[in-house]
């Protein structure tokens, strides 16, 4: 028979609900989740673009330069070739027709050069323009000025005349000229950014370990590295003639381009 004592036990544990054998509840904190840590920033990396890596893809030629093969030319990875067609007023490279069907036969890019001089600007854009025959060749060749010193009859062409000369030529063709120089823009222009030479691609002749470019332009479109003679290797080009008949190769102006083979077909004519 439960005691007194033993009633107050039962009521108390009735209104507890607490059974004194069991452990003691412990409440357990919910963990925080961690906070996540941002990405650092991204890095940004400055591209500068190597003026002292060669990448020889086409050459310039004219009457001076013996060609044996645009075929082995070809098959050496030359693109293209650049070829002189007319000097001044009335000068007109004999070689030039030939050999434009010949490397478009072979699978060559083209491109025609005239090299100015002092006189008339209307008069050798006629010259030039009727030697190239721009219609041809589903007007695929490549127009260019060579903006040189001349030493010999006709003078040095100015500045001026010179964007003349890119003004009326893209004018008559919808194709904006090629401008070839070396010492004599770097000389013109000085520290001036000209903004209509800008909107033509630059071709540089720089025979040293880099090529320098005149502020008017961020890079050079093409980088005559060499005359077969002077300037980083490679100097000498299957398909050229050399000094002796078994040369295999022979020297000549080799150009460097910035990029793919592809790309520069792409950008050949624009």
């Amino acid at each position: 028979m439960p005691t007194f004592i033993d009633l107050i036990k039962d009521i108390v544990k009735a209104f507890s609900g607490v059974d004194n054998k069991s452990e003691p509840v412990i409440a357990v904190p919910t963990p925080t989740p961690p906070v996540p840590t941002p990405p650092p920033p991204p890095v940004v990396v400055e591209v500068k673009k190597d003026h002292t890596k060669v990448n020889p893809l086409v050459l310039d030629l004219s009457h001076h330069n013996v060609v044996r093969s645009f075929v082995e030319i070809k098959k050496a990875g030359i693109v293209g070739v650049i070829l002189k067609s007319t000097q001044g007023i009335g000068y007109v490279d004999k070689t030039f027709t030939a050999r434009r069907k010949e490397a478009i036969a072979a699978g060559l890019l083209v491109g025609a050069y005239h090299f100015g001089d002092a006189g008339s600007v209307s008069r050798q854009v006629i010259n030039f323009l009727k030697t190239v025959d721009y219609e041809a060749n589903g007007k695929r060749t490549l127009l260019c000025l060579d903006y040189e010193p001349n030493t010999t009859s006709g003078g040095t062409m100015s500045l001026s005349q010179a964007k003349e000369f890119l003004k009326q030529v893209f004018e008559r063709t919808g194709q904006r000229p090629v401008l070839y120089s070396g010492s004599l823009i770097k000389e013109k222009l000085g520290k001036t950014k000209d903004e209509f030479l800008a909107l033509h691609r630059l071709w540089v002749a720089q025979y040293g370990p880099k090529a320098v470019v005149p502020i008017t332009w961020d890079n050079y479109w093409l980088w005559q590295f060499t005359d077969g003679r002077y300037g980083p290797l490679p100097h000498l080009i299957p398909g050229i003639a050399g000094k002796k008949k078994e040369d295999k190769a022979g020297p000549c102006d080799i150009n460097s381009y910035p990029g793919t083979a592809e790309q520069l077909a792409k950008e050949w004519v624009q």
